[in-house]
């Protein structure tokens, strides 16, 4: 496990690492990043636990860049490794995240078209700029 074995191989190793902590968490110890073994303050006591502890799912998602309120809104799905739900209650948290940010009182796709909707004048919320600059595969060459 030592990190140096795994220099073209980032993603076996972290795969490895997860899977290893968490087992290594019901004795309460862990894999460093390092490679090194260290004691936890306490060891897990339940497969939830021990999936929580290791960060297994959560540093996978962050590793993907996906948000932190996503993960906040699906962590238990996560946990219990049903990743149908784990999406529903993903979508259910960004919605309510939406109405939250625009006092927006609709759901599903009303809520996306009132909150994104773009009919001639700016949206309530914006994920860019709304500008554009020209298409280099549209513009003439020399």
């Amino acid at each position: 496990m030592a990190p140096v074995s795994y220099v073209k191989r980032h993603q076996v190793l972290h795969s490895r690492t997860a899977h290893l902590n968490e087992v290594l968490s019901s004795v309460a110890l862990e894999l460093r990043p390092d490679g090194q073994i260290a004691k936890l303050v306490a060891a897990a006591r339940t497969v939830d636990e021990m999936v929580a502890k290791a960060g297994v799912l959560t540093s996978e998602l962050r590793r993907r860049k996906c948000h932190p309120q996503v993960i906040k809104y699906c962590l238990v799905e996560l946990l219990g490794q049903s990743n149908f739900h784990a999406a529903e209650e993903a979508v259910k948290g960004i919605f309510d995240r939406l109405r939250e940010d625009t006092g927006s009182t609709l759901d599903g796709g009303d809520l996306i078209d009132e909150v994104f909707g773009f009919r001639g004048v700016i949206p309530v919320l914006a994920l860019s700029k709304l500008s554009s600059s020209p298409s280099r595969a549209n513009s003439p060459t020399s």
